[in-house]
């Protein structure tokens, strides 16, 4: 199992020349009974801990996989879905827009992908799905700075013999010069979603059993369930007397990049380790290139940080860096209800 600190959002692509991104269309959905729903002994990339694909007539196998079954409260699911073409020959699928659910997505810049994800908080299947809404698993209020190709989808699919290699042509009938091989294959690891708009926020995947869909423009649709438990508390074993417990440090990128250009986004969720309500608090996180970023909670004092509750914040580190095992501190002092006042240093673990 994997366990990293952080959103990420790794989109594996193999191209020629074109990068093809994806997105789930949001026209009506198809009837799900139309849709088979089977498990399969194929090894996936995550060794087949927990996956589940659907096969249609038309010779594709669409696969969603997780590393695990069950996840502590802020630990990274990590999903990988793929779309393979079951036939010994070349198969030319051209693209259908018959998505078995509506918002089915892999981001804001991922328009012209054949499948796309969802993620719903509590258990359903083929025959309830449908009438609940997914959690919003990218930001809404994020500006992103999509590549002009970004918004081209897919036309005509030629694949691979048994392979989730197609050649993609773009917006045209072959034959036609815009085309490119393509690995029609995407890897994501998200611990949170969002709520709200202007501002959303952020909040990490709390204990419970979550279900999690891929489905792709030819009706195809797979179900996979995990669940979160309560987190391991280490930093109390760190720091024994610190009333701030750092639980998670966590950055939005793609392909290891940041998303936008002028500098990565980054969220800190905390907990209040202390017996009494907090209601002054100052978080600076420094030693980034020698620059320092401070993060607004909005605790007061008619907002309190109360005993044994999560927040977190969020923005963007513009001009800074983060990541790649560069050292950074977490400078945190406030008050509490009392009139007492608190300092402490966090550092961010040594990779």
């Amino acid at each position: 199992m994997k366990y990293r600190i952080g959103i990420s959002i790794i989109v594996v692509i193999v191209m020629s020349s074109i990068v093809l991104a994806g997105c789930g269309g949001t026209s009506s959905p198809a009837t799900l009974s139309n849709t088979t729903i089977i498990s399969t002994t194929e090894t996936s990339n995550f060794n087949g801990v927990n996956f589940g694909s659907s096969k249609s007539a038309d010779g594709l196998n669409l696969t969603l996989a997780l590393d695990a079954k069950t996840y502590q409260q802020f630990q990274d699911v990590s999903i990988a879905v793929d779309e393979k073409n079951t036939l010994s020959k070349t198969n030319r699928i051209s693209a259908a827009e018959k998505w078995p659910l509506p918002g089915l997505t892999l981001g804001q810049c991922s328009q012209g992908s054949p499948f796309g994800i969802a993620i719903f908080q509590g258990e359903y299947n083929s025959k309830n799905i449908s009438t609940v809404t997914p959690l919003a698993i990218f930001d809404p209020d994020f500006t992103y700075h999509c590549p002009a190709f970004a918004w081209a989808g897919g036309t005509v699919f030629d694949f691979k013999p048994q392979s989730d290699i197609a050649d993609v042509f773009f917006g045209c009938q072959p034959p036609c010069e815009n085309h490119s091989d393509t690995r029609i294959y995407r890897e994501l690891s998200l611990t949170h979603y969002w709520t709200g708009t202007h501002p959303a926020t952020i909040h990490s995947f709390g204990p419970g059993v979550y279900t999690i869909v891929a489905g792709d423009e030819w009706s195809n649709l797979v179900i996979v369930h995990f669940t979160v438990t309560e987190p391991t508390t280490t930093s109390t074993a760190n720091q024994p007397q610190q009333p701030i417990a750092v639980q998670s440090v966590a950055e939005t990128h793609i392909n290891g990049q940041p998303v936008n250009p002028a500098g990565p986004q980054i969220a800190v969720f905390l907990k209040n380790n202390a017996a009494k309500p907090i209601v002054s608090l100052s978080v600076l996180l420094t030693e980034l290139g020698n620059r320092s970023f401070d993060f607004d909670f909005g605790v007061t004092g008619t907002n309190p940080f109360l005993p044994e509750k999560t927040i977190s914040a969020d923005r963007y580190l513009v001009g800074g860096g983060f990541g790649g095992g560069i050292p950074y501190s977490l400078i945190i002092s406030g008050n509490f209800q009392d009139g007492s006042a608190f300092s402490e240093t966090w550092n961010s673990p040594v990779n």
